[in-house]
């Protein structure tokens, strides 16, 4: 989880820098999703949503938030 003021979703080279190599690396994987896949990601991991938050922020149902998130590690595991 980011530390308080930290950006998580920048992806300048001095956000990046401040992480370690593993986080920079998965960092780099997050940014290359979809917004579709990506968003849903970055609200369950890096802000701590619960599913039933993310569907209500992004006005879609739970499954297709737990949908976009399986699709979403799994093409962070291809990467």
């Amino acid at each position: 989880r980011p530390a308080p003021g930290d950006q998580p979703y920048s992806t300048t080279d001095q956000a990046i820098s401040m992480r370690s190599p593993t986080e920079k690396e998965l960092w780099k994987a997050v940014c290359q999703l979809d917004e579709k896949l990506r968003l849903p990601l970055v609200l369950r991991y890096y802000h701590d949503l619960q599913i039933s938050e993310i569907a209500s922020l992004l006005r879609l149902s739970e499954g297709v938030i737990h949908a976009r998130l399986d699709q979403a590690r799994e093409k962070i595991a291809q990467l």
